[in-house]
């Protein structure tokens, strides 16, 4: 059930984008939600988190998924017709590493280690995950379409939905 909201989540992005073009108003409402939600989630959840379990390496590896996306858009923006090639194949293969992390905390929650409110947190960074998907289709369509076409954002959305339903696979034949 949840992987499907998953899925219907990061369906709405294009959506959303048609609705936002349609009013003016609305691009400073959607750049807002998606800024304050991924980047609230970020910062005083994950990040603390991360860094607990994971050490200080965690630190410049966040900082590295901060930068890394602004470089790739300026490199689309400035750089020659090969590297936008290049740019999205390594969007693609980011963007299936981060979905399959996604659909990880979606479809097995064994992998948290076992504290006092362990369904809770299960709970909680499922809906987060579900609801970041959100910004995350309409960052895709608000961007991609304007700088690689309609395609590549139906590929890279193909892809980000693709992680889910990989992991998902994995899952069911483990059983």
């Amino acid at each position: 059930m949840l992987l499907l909201l998953s899925f219907l989540a990061l369906a709405a992005g294009p959506l959303l984008v048609l609705l936002a073009r349609s009013h003016a108003w609305s691009t400073v409402v959607l750049d807002s939600f998606c800024l304050i939600t991924i980047s609230g989630f970020a910062l005083l959840h994950l990040l603390p988190e991360s860094a607990e379990q994971g050490g200080w390496l965690v630190l410049p590896l966040a900082l590295l998924g901060f930068v890394l996306p602004a470089v790739a858009e300026r490199t689309l923006h400035h750089g020659e017709g090969g590297m936008r090639k290049t740019v999205l194949l390594l969007a693609l293969f980011g963007i299936a590493a981060h979905a399959c992390l996604d659909g990880l905390f979606l479809t097995d929650g064994s992998h948290i280690e076992h504290h006092g409110d362990h369904d809770h947190l299960h709970e909680v960074t499922a809906w987060a995950i579900i609801l970041h998907r959100i910004p995350e289709g309409v960052g895709i369509w608000w961007i991609v379409p304007r700088t690689l076409g309609v395609r590549a954002a139906v590929m890279v959305t193909a892809v980000s939905g693709g992680g889910d339903a990989v992991r998902l696979l994995l899952s069911v034949t483990r059983c």
